[in-house]
């Protein structure tokens, strides 16, 4: 049986969306890797740098979900609204983080730190595991 255009055209986008996100997330992931190095290294200058990039790559990374993202999985979907109201205000606790995080770069020491941010880098993989999980669901069904 054929699919709908409509219902293969949103399978379509869901999938390359998914791809797309992926590769955000890796790309996320290294400049974490980078800012944890140059917190490592010691280089305030550095680490204000590299955190400057990765606060503002997770702040678009969102926008873009949250404003083109969200509304089509929303309206394809509208099952799926509570989910996504779960991941925006995910989102506003992890950018909410970020910005006392920056506020602290420079006081705390290197180690507690990184342990922070480490703690923020895992609640934003779980919050990219839902997100992706929930394209997948969206894909999944406009192929059925």
């Amino acid at each position: 049986m054929d699919l709908p255009t409509a219902d293969r055209d949103l399978c379509f986008r869901m999938r390359r969306v998914a791809r797309i996100m992926s590769d955000e997330h890796r790309n996320i992931e290294a400049m974490r890797a980078a800012l944890c190095e140059a917190i490592r290294g010691r280089s305030i200058t550095r680490a204000r740098a590299a955190f400057s990039r990765y606060r503002a790559a997770i702040s678009v990374h969102f926008a873009v979900e949250e404003d083109v993202l969200f509304p089509e999985i929303g309206f394809a979907n509208p099952d799926e609204k509570p989910e996504i109201e779960r991941l925006v205000q995910a989102h506003d606790r992890l950018l909410e983080e970020l910005v006392e995080m920056g506020d602290q770069l420079e006081t705390l020491a290197g180690a507690d730190f990184s342990r922070r941010l480490d703690g923020h880098a895992t609640i934003f993989s779980l919050c990219e595991s839902n997100e992706e999980a929930l394209v997948s669901r969206v894909a999944a069904a406009g192929a059925s």
